[in-house]
């Protein structure tokens, strides 16, 4: 098969389209000379990490033996929370099972808790209590 060449309609006698493929070797040198950059960066780098790891180590000594034989210490308060999912959960149980049952809040006082229902239907059936005259 002969190798022709295309020239433009226009008549610049330019060609119309590409004449050649791209050029495989500047880019397979390219990907080469990266990935012999990031070898030599990751070479580098590790000797590097331990020399300071090492370091570290040299400049605080470990901790004294008898340290692991104390009480452990509980952190003054506001702690962090363990599991704060679990925590909501329990918070929200507690506050349903207040809005839900009876209970003594000032037994001397004669003060109760009822359920938030039963509240509500006292409401609608007594109104609600009247203020004083003189009281905003």
């Amino acid at each position: 098969m002969a190798h022709t060449r295309h020239t433009s309609q226009a008549g610049g006698g330019a060609p119309g389209h590409e004449t050649r493929d791209v050029r495989l070797g500047p880019i397979i040198w390219s990907g080469v000379a990266f990935f012999l950059l990031a070898a030599l960066g990751f070479v580098i780098a590790l000797p590097t990490l331990h020399f300071f790891a090492d370091e570290e180590s040299r400049s605080n000594p470990p901790p004294n033996p008898l340290v692991a034989s104390a009480a452990r210490q509980v952190p003054p308060e506001p702690r962090l929370q363990g599991n704060p999912l679990d925590d909501l959960r329990a918070l929200r149980a507690a506050e349903d099972e207040a809005l839900r049952t009876y209970a003594w809040v000032d037994k001397s006082a004669g003060v109760v808790r009822i359920p938030i229902e039963r509240a509500m239907q006292l409401l609608v059936e007594r109104g609600m209590p009247a203020r004083a005259q003189g009281a905003h």
